[in-house]
């Protein structure tokens, strides 16, 4: 769902009556069948806006949407090329052996521009590659499918080591409607595997 078009404001004009209740008052709150003051409302609601619209102007290029998890308690992947290893219900996540390839869709937000992938995994002993698959469903016939370049790669250190990694496009896509986006790992070489556990995406805006 798209942010809303308008950030709201509430007492923030020239003459609003606003007033900061005590700190015994904002403990306990309103009681039943109380008529607030209107300047203890304004204040509030004053406050309420004033973090919305804060937290609206915050660079979205700083946020990350975690737009795909590998669920819990499964034994295969649909779109993995290899089964899937049980990292425990707090921690589940896809083992890709050598030679394998994970394919995971991800759903950013329509008008969002990504700007970096990234996943919760960890390499081992591997060799891998990472691309991002936009495939076009608005053609008629068979759908239009591109590679972007992804540059970066896997930080952590052994089994167990799980981590945060942040890999960047070569160059900021504007997500449209109708169009699928898949987030591929392919180990190539190495004799052990990468684990995945989560995979999502930085926006920013255009």
């Amino acid at each position: 769902m798209p942010a809303p078009s308008i950030v709201p404001n509430w007492a923030d004009g020239v003459g609003a009556k606003v007033t900061q209740p005590t700190s015994g008052k904002k403990g306990k709150g309103f009681t039943q069948k109380e008529k607030p003051p209107g300047q203890y409302l304004n204040w509030l609601f004053n406050l309420i806006c004033a973090w919305i619209a804060y937290l609206a102007n915050l660079p979205r290029a700083n946020v990350w949407k975690w737009t795909a998890a590998i669920p819990e308690n499964i034994t295969s992947h649909p779109l993995a090329s290899v089964g899937v290893t049980g990292g425990g219900t707090s921690n589940p996540y896809v083992a890709i052996a050598a030679s394998g390839i994970l394919r995971m869709r991800i759903a950013p937000a329509v008008g969002d521009v990504i700007t970096d992938i990234g996943t919760v995994g960890d390499a081992v002993g591997a060799g891998w590659t990472i691309a991002l698959w936009k495939l076009d469903l608005t053609t008629p016939t068979f759908p239009i499918v591109s590679r972007i370049d992804i540059s970066g790669g896997f930080s952590g250190g052994g089994v167990g080591g799980y981590a945060m990694n942040s890999y960047t496009l070569s160059a900021p896509v504007t997500v449209q409607d109708h169009i699928f986006y898949f987030l591929e790992i392919a180990n190539t070489s190495g004799s052990t595997a990468v684990f995945v556990s989560a995979v999502g995406y930085k926006a920013g805006t255009a």
